[in-house]
């Protein structure tokens, strides 16, 4: 905590992965033209660091909130995303929240170039079609608003009156294979 309206958060998480880390279902190509299985690597160390930076604003009933994350793994990839969001209480029950994110990363050391879409015949080390181990970039942005049921204290429904309801949608524009995309949800959440 460092004052009555800053925090400020860091960590740090050290993963180790053993096994079959691939997909069976997915499959590389040689220049031989013969589809084979996916063969990444059978371990993986992963390194996240985090840090985030939370600055309530009391005049506006604001909060501003800053999150940096990098990534570093044995498969030589590494990621950073910064990101920014901005939070407004519009009155007791309604919460709105705004943000964006910015993401890229490296490929994996086995993955294969942009633009090249098979190995070469020689090849005998690990593969992988994952486009998730490929290099790419995204811009993410979004927005949520938030109900908190409080309008349901001293009822019948007193039970849900610290339930919220969300709705949120996001727009990314990313270059990997995956493309753009949306991510909308609805939820709730009821505290017991």
């Amino acid at each position: 905590v460092l004052s009555p309206v800053m925090l400020l958060g860091v960590g740090y998480e050290f993963v180790y992965l053993d096994g079959f880390l691939g997909n069976p279902y997915r499959k590389t190509q040689t220049l031989a033209g013969a589809p084979t299985m996916e063969r990444p690597p059978d371990s993986r160390v992963r390194h996240n660091l985090e840090a985030q930076l939370s600055w309530f604003i009391p005049q506006s009933q604001s909060t501003l909130q800053v999150y940096g994350r990098a990534y570093f793994d044995s498969w030589s990839i590494s990621a950073y995303s910064p990101e920014l969001r901005w939070y407004q209480q519009l009155n007791e029950a309604w919460v709105a929240r705004l943000r964006y994110r910015f993401y890229t990363q490296s490929k994996a050391n086995f993955a294969l170039p942009r633009g090249q879409t098979r190995y070469a015949i020689e090849y005998v080390g690990p593969t992988t079609d994952d486009p998730k181990l490929s290099e790419f970039v995204s811009h993410q942005v979004g927005a949520r608003i938030e109900l908190k049921l409080i309008a349901l204290r001293d009822s019948v429904l007193d039970f849900a009156s610290r339930a919220t309801l969300d709705i949120n949608f996001d727009y990314q524009w990313c270059t990997s294979r995956f493309g753009n995309n949306v991510i909308a949800t609805a939820g709730g959440r009821l505290p017991f």
